[in-house]
């Protein structure tokens, strides 16, 4: 799943000043530092894979450092946790609206996972109405197994 959309990273820099700001929290090089390489990641991302991709670039940092700003980041609402079925948290920027509301096709064998928008989908969930709760944002997670994991299945199966 690679990304084709370009990230306004002043409007994501704005987003955390603001809620450093109203938290009272320090702007720290740290904190700029692992948000510029979410904004960089490709894919849906594990924390591991940043801390790799941090010291890839000779930024060297604590686990503990980055694990407290993506969970900084997610209350700030620019990263958002996923669960995939029996795979460690992943995270993905949504800061902008239109980035928000998508679904997530997750491979059962290989873990592989796709993000596809359905306008039938996303207008039938904005129009429903939901007695005493009002829905944020939504996410749908279909699982199932890919093309590629089918066709190896196949050939195994010969």
């Amino acid at each position: 799943m690679g990304r084709n959309r370009v990230i306004d990273r002043q409007l994501v820099y704005c987003a955390l000043e603001k809620f450093l700001e109203q938290k009272k929290m320090r702007r720290t090089p740290e904190r700029y530092k692992v948000l510029d390489q979410a904004i960089e990641m490709t894919t849906h991302f594990k924390v591991d894979d940043l801390c790799e991709q941090l010291n890839a670039n000779s930024f060297h940092v604590s686990k503990a450092t980055v694990y407290n700003t993506v969970q900084l980041l997610v209350e700030a609402g620019i990263l958002r946790r996923h669960r995939f079925a029996g795979q460690p948290s992943q995270y993905e920027i949504v800061v902008e609206q239109a980035q928000t509301n998508h679904h997530h096709l997750i491979c059962r064998e290989c873990g592989k996972v796709k993000e596809i928008k359905d306008a039938a989908i996303d207008n039938h969930l904005r129009q429903t109405v939901y007695r005493g709760f009002h829905p944020e944002y939504f996410t749908l997670y279909v699982y199932g197994v890919c093309s590629s994991c089918s066709r190896r299945k196949a050939k195994l199966s010969k």
